[in-house]
């Protein structure tokens, strides 16, 4: 399965013959080990709602795996995403490795969701009720919403997962792969944002949603069904577990890394893409033999020895196949050339279609075979070897998923040549005297030859612009909280500026060399204080004022006079400072959470908006974590809700048009006269 890629028809028979001859009975699919699984499976669990099992012997594996894993943990041993930080913070080390899964969790939940009410009941699957019942019970390949991918792509993720770790090689425990087959199981589908994702260190933020799923986090939500029903709904992630007696787990740190790092969503919807992708293949052969006869060509284009001749793999296989496609018809013209008045040779669309069709089929090939070689292994990191005696935990890159890029490249070059031969064909067939070197499709028998495509422009342009509505929405919040920062700081240093001098003054001043330039030292010292500050911005706070303060020494030493009483002055001064500049943070930054507004510091544009996010949709100044904590008080706006949940309220004022009629009451105010203006002219 996992060999070289081999001929086209070879994967084609034995993928659909995998698709129409199930094992039939309830957990009858073969149980997955870590290298069993195909894309026949994962479009039998993720369309049709297949169940799936996980082998006796992955499970064994699974279970030495993190039992391997915890015995190196309990050694100290410095181990990436357990007691260190993540990606270029791993130099940091940490003995919370509870809240540090926590915070990864809260970190990678950023996505953007349309929002959904679920008081509203049913959601129907599909609203064209003239669908058979064998139609509706196949759930949609494409998304319904801009922001939500398709059940069946989560559903194939949770496999793909489910058949990485199975490998027994990435710690986690077996509870964990429980509760995710509990959720293909019951048909609880976490709801995932479509974009977010750059497949850096694997698909990180679409997992953790799954991640988030499982441990039954309340600002999470899911898709519910019945097995085989044809209606769903959305429900929060706590209630759903609850509605289908799921007990949310408590994830260890090394669970939490192991199912947020991997290939595993890139390589389901790539699996999805190449069924999709074999299919289309098939019939462009088969349109192909048709449209030679329905245009009354020949079979010599298609002879073996053309073939044999320059014997790409991919066209001697398409040249067999359309000449056996060929075989018996009578409208096929074996005598072409015999008349002195007929075209001797086929146009290009058929002539060279095998040479065309062919390297396509060598791609998909070899596409096949790299998606169905990533379904089929480990890609998290770190992997520990447990195989041995002394087992080793080892960092690579396995989640770098450039073969899936590889693979859906070709099948979308792939899917562009098919359609252009088709299209080619198509057109002769319409109208047999059209250019075909046209990219335009024409109409009304080539009447209509030039037109401008603008619906399928405006389409494309429109997909665009919502991938583009994604950046200022949350560029809005990151500007309003970086608004709330700097009035937090504002408010601070105007707070802290006249102890800061007295204390400073009152310190040293009779040790000055010159007691005359105090009031030039202490302007100097504050200057020189709040520089350090801005340059100090990635620190904490603690260290952050820490170098804010000993960056006063050089300016403080040359002005003092030469004695042990004006030294031990001056550590006074200093530690004075940095007791009373924390406190006073803390304090200022726990009354800025509560009720701080920056309004007062911004221009007219700035302060329409920052009250309109504010105020309107209700989205608070994130303060620190208890800012999105669950709150007791469930009304209380702005809190128990991730940053997606906060980006997407921005997402749905926009589409509904709210936030354009405060954008453009901005605009408004720069037409009305402005005396300010007027008078600098």
């Amino acid at each position: 399965m996992m060999g070289s890629p081999g001929r086209l028809n070879e994967v084609l028979l034995t993928h659909w013959s995998r698709l129409e001859n199930p094992p039939a009975g309830p957990h009858a699919i073969k149980a997955i080990n870590g290298h069993n699984l195909d894309i026949a499976t994962v479009v039998l669990v993720a369309r049709l709602n297949a169940a799936v099992q996980v082998s006796d012997d992955a499970q064994h594996a699974i279970i030495k795996g993190a039992k391997a894993f915890e015995a190196k943990s309990a050694t100290g041993e410095a181990i990436y995403g357990i007691n260190t930080g993540f990606g270029g913070s791993a130099d940091i080390r940490t003995k919370a490795s509870n809240k540090l899964k926590e915070d990864l969790l809260s970190s990678l939940h950023y996505g953007i969701l349309a929002e959904t009410t679920t008081s509203q009941g049913c959601l129907d699957h599909d609203k064209d009720s003239q669908e058979t019942d064998l139609l509706k019970s196949v759930l949609r390949l494409t998304h319904e919403f801009a922001t939500v991918m398709p059940e069946s792509w989560i559903r194939a993720s949770i496999l793909v997962t489910l058949n990485s770790l199975a490998h027994g090689v990435s710690g986690i425990t077996l509870p964990t792969i429980e509760a995710l087959l509990r959720l293909l199981d019951c048909s609880v589908t976490p709801r995932v944002p479509l974009h977010g994702s750059i497949s850096a260190s694997g698909d990180v933020s679409p997992l953790a949603y799954i991640a988030g799923v499982l441990e039954g986090k309340p600002s999470l939500t899911v898709y519910t069904r019945e097995r085989q029903n044809t209606q769903r709904r959305v429900e929060r992630a706590d209630i759903a577990l609850t509605n289908n007696s799921m007990t949310p787990i408590v994830l260890t740190a090394r669970d939490c890394l192991a199912l947020d790092n991997g290939t595993s969503v890139s390589a389901a919807v790539a699996a999805l893409a190449m069924h999709e992708a074999l299919g289309l293949a098939a019939l462009s052969q088969v349109l192909t033999a048709m449209s030679v006869e329905a245009l009354r060509g020949t079979d010599e284009s298609f002879d073996p020895f053309l073939a044999a001749v320059r014997p790409h793999l991919g066209q001697v296989e398409s040249s067999r196949n359309i000449s056996i496609m060929l075989e018996g018809s009578r409208l096929v013209d074996r005598g072409r050339g015999l008349d002195a008045s007929s075209l001797r040779q086929d146009h290009y669309s058929l002539r060279t279609a095998s040479q065309w069709l062919g390297p396509t089929l060598e791609d998909l090939s070899l596409a096949n075979t790299q998606i169905t070689v990533e379904l089929n292994s480990a890609t998290d990191n770190p992997l520990i070897d447990a195989s041995i005696s002394r087992p080793r935990v080892l960092y690579g890159g396995n989640f770098q998923a450039k073969a899936i890029t590889s693979a859906v490249e070709k099948i979308r070059q792939g899917a562009q040549s098919i359609g252009r031969i088709l299209f080619a064909q198509c057109t002769e067939l319409i109208n047999p005297v059209t250019s075909l070197a046209s990219h335009v499709q024409t109409a009304e028998m080539g009447n209509q030859g030039v037109n401008s495509l603008a619906l399928i422009s405006c389409r494309y342009t429109l997909d665009a612009l919502d991938i583009l509505s994604s950046l200022p929405l949350q560029h809005l919040v990151a500007v309003c909280q970086a608004l709330d920062l700097r009035a937090l700081q504002w408010r601070f240093l105007a707070t802290l500026e006249p102890e800061f001098r007295a204390s400073i003054r009152q310190s040293i001043a009779t040790h000055l060399a010159n007691p005359e330039s105090i009031d030039n030292l202490l302007d100097r010292c504050w200057n020189t204080f709040c520089a350090r500050l801005d340059a100090t911005t990635t620190l904490g706070s603690v260290p952050r004022f820490s170098e804010a303060i000993a960056s006063l020494q050089p300016l403080i030493m040359p002005s003092l006079m030469s004695s042990g009483e004006a030294f031990r002055a001056l550590v006074c001064c200093n530690e004075h400072l940095h007791d009373f500049t924390r406190k006073l943070f803390t304090d200022i930054r726990r009354q800025y959470v509560r009720e701080g507004d920056a309004a007062e510091l911004l221009g007219r544009a700035s302060k329409q908006m920052y009250r309109y996010i504010r105020k309107d949709l209700g989205i608070r100044f994130i303060g620190g974590p208890e800012t999105l904590a669950v709150p007791a008080d469930p009304e209380q706006s702005g809190t128990g809700l991730t940053m997606g949940a906060l980006n997407s309220r921005v997402r749905a004022a926009m589409v509904a048009g709210k936030l354009y009629q405060v954008v453009m009451g901005c605009i408004k105010e720069t037409e009305r006269p402005n005396p300010s203006v007027l008078a600098k002219l």
